[in-house]
């Protein structure tokens, strides 16, 4: 508790090998950076493998988990069971550096079990490109429960001040068996300056980033400032920029703004499948502000 720059620090440079990683049952409160950061960057020889477990990670000054990834560095994430509360800004952030268009700076993981709340910004922001194909996707929530506990093995994301989940980049992700609740309501108290506004589920994909490929099935967005699912996707300049998305057994409840808000801008592309024809995989869009499903198409990029 009460270090002057982050509660646990790990880097990793060049080529170093940093595997099997354990981070459990601590209290890592009130740094003045980050609770947890964790920086690799230099190649692609090695995947740095971290495990965080049933911590209290709270009133940090920035996030409570920050993952970083520069260069050709991977890095593979097992963040479960943990409280992450009352940090200054984001809950868990991910963020990478390029040196070129080739590089690898790839970030994977599955995070169940967490209660991630009362975040002074995010929830969760992803500022990265995430998973590793199809094959490896960053996986935020697992549908069903643990043998061992009987509780779910979804996420609870609330009363965040901005975003439940903000999404701006890249990669392949499923967001599974959350709830996601009650975010955004504090956006005026930190001053909020989002152009797109908050949600509970918010893709803002920038122009050229690339794809973005996500998977969500039986998550509950409910009550949250906002739109329920915002997807913002644009392009200029011929960029490439595509989001894909299939929403399968979700209920979007009884937030301030659109159940499911789509925006395409620009030459950027959007694929979104809402349900597959069979009732489990239905989605409920109920009691919203304002539209339950909103999309606009539009060649304007502002």
């Amino acid at each position: 508790d009460t270090n002057v720059i982050n509660g646990i620090t790990f880097l990793r440079t060049d080529d170093a090998i940093i595997d099997n990683v354990t981070i459990s049952n601590n209290n890592i409160q009130n740094n003045t950076a980050d609770g947890i950061y964790l920086h690799a960057l230099g190649g692609f020889q090695d995947q740095l493998d971290f495990t965080i477990r049933a911590n209290l990670i709270g009133d940090n000054t920035f996030n409570g988990i920050n993952l970083r990834t520069e260069a050709d560095a991977p890095m593979n994430t097992t963040i479960t069971n943990n409280l992450i509360e009352n940090n200054g800004t984001n809950g868990i952030q991910l963020t990478a550096f390029e040196i070129s268009a080739a590089d690898q700076e790839i970030q994977t993981g599955v995070w169940t079990g967490n209660t991630i709340r009362n975040n002074q910004q995010h929830g969760i922001q992803i500022s990265a490109v995430s998973g590793n194909g199809a094959a490896q996707p960053l996986i935020i929530g697992q549908n069903g429960t643990d043998p061992a506990t009987g509780l779910s093995l979804g996420n609870l994301i609330t009363g965040n001040f901005l975003d439940g989940i903000e999404v701006n980049g890249a990669g392949d992700m499923e967001i599974n068996n959350n709830m996601i609740s009650l975010n955004g309501r504090n956006a005026a108290g930190v001053a909020s300056t989002e152009a797109d506004g908050v949600a509970g589920v918010d893709l803002n994909i920038p122009s050229g980033v690339g794809e973005l490929r996500l998977r969500m099935t039986n998550n509950t967005i409910q009550s949250n400032a906002g739109d329920g699912l915002e997807a913002f996707s644009r392009a200029f300049f011929g960029n490439f920029t595509a989001v894909t998305v299939t929403a399968l057994g979700n209920t979007f409840d009884g937030n301030t703004g659109r159940g499911i808000d789509l925006l395409n801008a620009g030459d950027a592309y959007m694929n979104f499948r809402l349900g597959d024809n069979t009732l489990a995989g239905g989605n409920v869009v109920s009691n919203n502000g304002l539209e339950g499903i909103y999309v606009v198409n539009t060649p304007a990029t502002n």
